[in-house]
């Protein structure tokens, strides 16, 4: 957490916004229970290095 602050601080505003929006994306992707599932299943299978 602390990393992306100090990124966020030499970069500038647009990356905060683009931080923002990823964050965002990740919480409605964990929000779905069925995108967890099959992303667990996937990380089972190996596919996550």
């Amino acid at each position: 957490m602390t990393e992306i602050k100090i990124t966020v601080e030499t970069v500038g505003h647009p990356q905060l916004e683009k931080i923002n929006r990823f964050g965002e994306a990740i919480r409605k992707f964990y929000a779905e229970p069925k995108n967890v599932i099959a992303f667990e299943k996937w990380k089972k299978e190996g596919a996550a290095v």
